[in-house]
Parts: structure tokens; C-alpha cells; sequence
């Protein structure tokens, strides 16, 4: 296993790097073992995912991850679409897995070039409540749709019509899951829309961020976003799987830390100066989540 992690900020979102010229689609093979514990750690992105298993079997999951319908094992052959702005992650079960993944904004089917198919076929479903969707190969009906992944995985980008090639396979991929997933709202569908808990995610993460030397509270987290106590507690806890008040505690011991390793200041400022009410109670927090007291970190 090596050390490898997906890049994110404060909210989880990663920015995807695109890397082939002229076609606005990313494109990975990721190798479960190059990365911590053989995980791509959760994280979420703007565009849509498609995903599919080469080797290996592992096991995905995307937000609300409490969900039965949300986690599924997939093995060599199954795939996965991820919906615009959705949290997921995966682990492998079996050393050697390996994951293909593509993915393209949404207003890759925009005006000019695609008329009025956006307001049409992506407009849906970037506003419905359907956040992804498993493909196991053993059921018939998914596989018309896995063997058109597959063949964008052979898809070399040093081909001479690969730009064309791409943008066909990418159509057709489109319209197959566009009759393949059920685009209305499952059972238990949390209230608020998902791209509405990102804005408001954003909104407290940076409340947090400008706010962490204060005795904040969580009603005044929900309150910089406009949004009720609970769900304050219901955004945190699908998108970033805790409590507002653990990711409030997390970070100012993050940034405590810093100051202990750059800075010559007294712990017990530090301590006061990242929102802590005292010295012994930021210790015992600081011992739990670094394995060492404030003063053995220094050191």
C-alpha cells in the first residue's frame, strides 16, 4: 500500500485535473493499491462520474451514505454513475483492484453546439434526487451500458480520431443511462436538494474558517447559512459524515498544531487564541487526535 490520497478542500469537493487536450472529459485508471488503505477517500466534484471495475472487487458507496440503496460490492466487469455534486468513496476488498473513471461537466451537452438537449436531458438530472446508480454486470439489462464504458476504457487518447471517438461514445453512454436509471425520487429522500447542501456546507465551512477564535455555537453556524439547526447537523453528517461541532473542534486543532510547529507562542495562547476554554481541555482534545500532548508535538 502506498500513501496516495484524492486532493480536497475544507468540504470535500476536488477540482479533477483534465489532461488530454481539447475533449473537456477526465479520464483515470486508479490503482486501489497505490492509495491509504486501498481507498479513494470520500470526496465530491462538479462533473458526472462514470465508473468501472477492471480487476478486483471493492466496495462503493455515495451520499447519503446511511442509505441501503447507496452502497454496493462491485466486482470485475460491474460499473457506477455518480450524479453531479455527490459524495462517494470506495475501498477494495481484494489487493490488485482497479477502477476506471471518466467524467464530464454538465455543460458538456451546453448551447451552441447541443441546442436545447441540455435544458433537456441534463438539466433533469442534475435536479433530481437521484445521486447515483449501481450497473452489476450479472443483471442483462446493464450490460449494453457496461460494454460502451468498456469500450471508452480501450480508448486510447493517442488514437487519431479519438476526439470524435470520444465524443460519439460519450452520446451514446448518455442516452442508454438516460432509459436505464429510474430519474424519480427513491424513498427517503433527504428534503433538501444536493446542490443546496453544498451551498450551504460552503457557507459554514467558512463561517468556521473566519470564526474558529470565537465561542461559536451551532446556531450560529446553521444561521450563516440561512438553514435550521437540524439541518446544519443532516449537511455535515451526509456530506461530510460528522457533526458540525466535531469538524469545528477538528479544525482548530489543525490549526493549532500549526502554530505549535511554525510559532514560538505560549500553548496556553494557543490554546485561547484557536477557541479553546482552556489549556487542559485543549490538551486532552490535542492527545486525543495527535497521540501526543501539546508539548510533545512541539518537540
Amino acid at each position: 500500500m502506498r500513501d496516495k490520497k484524492i486532493e480536497v478542500d475544507a468540504t470535500l469537493r476536488e477540482i479533477p485535473a483534465y489532461t488530454l487536450g481539447e475533449v473537456p472529459i477526465f479520464r483515470w485508471e486508479h490503482r486501489l493499491d497505490d492509495f491509504q488503505n486501498g481507498e479513494l477517500n470520500r470526496h465530491w466534484h462538479s462533473e458526472f462520474l462514470f465508473g468501472l471495475v477492471t480487476e478486483g472487487t471493492l466496495d462503493y458507496y455515495y451520499s447519503p451514505i446511511s442509505s441501503r440503496t447507496s452502497r454496493a460490492t462491485l466486482e470485475k466487469g460491474d460499473g457506477v454513475f455518480i450524479n453531479s455534486g455527490v459524495l462517494h468513496g470506495c475501498r477494495q476488498v481484494t489487493g490488485g483492484t482497479r477502477l476506471f473513471t471518466f467524467g464530464m461537466t454538465p455543460t458538456f451537452f451546453s448551447p451552441p453546439v447541443f441546442g436545447k438537449l441540455y435544458q433537456n436531458i441534463i438539466v433533469p438530472v442534475t435536479h433530481c434526487p437521484v445521486r447515483g446508480a449501481f450497473f452489476p454486470g450479472a443483471i442483462p439489462e446493464n450490460r449494453p451500458l457496461l460494454r460502451l464504458l468498456a469500450q471508452f476504457e480501450k480508448l486510447s487518447p493517442r488514437q487519431e480520431d479519438y476526439e470524435l471517438h470520444t465524443f460519439e461514445l460519450v452520446c451514446r453512454i448518455w442516452r442508454t443511462i438516460l432509459k436505464q436509471v429510474d430519474w424519480k425520487a427513491p424513498a427517503g429522500t433527504a428534503a433538501m436538494p444536493r446542490q443546496g447542501q453544498l451551498v450551504a456546507l460552503s457557507e459554514m465551512v467558512k463561517f468556521i474558517q473566519d470564526h474558529y477564535q470565537d465561542p461559536i455555537s451551532v446556531d450560529d453556524i446553521a444561521k450563516a447559512a440561512k438553514i435550521s439547526r437540524r439541518e446544519c447537523f443532516r449537511c455535515f453528517k451526509e456530506l461530510r459524515g460528522e457533526s458540525p461541532t466535531v469538524f469545528l473542534t477538528q479544525y482548530r486543532l489543525s490549526i493549532a498544531a500549526t502554530q505549535l510547529a511554525t510559532t514560538g507562542l505560549p500553548i496556553s495562547a494557543i490554546a485561547e487564541g484557536c477557541g479553546f476554554e482552556s489549556s487542559g481541555y485543549f490538551s486532552r482534545l490535542f492527545k486525543a487526535r495527535y497521540g501526543k500532548t501539546p508539548r510533545e508535538f512541539r518537540k
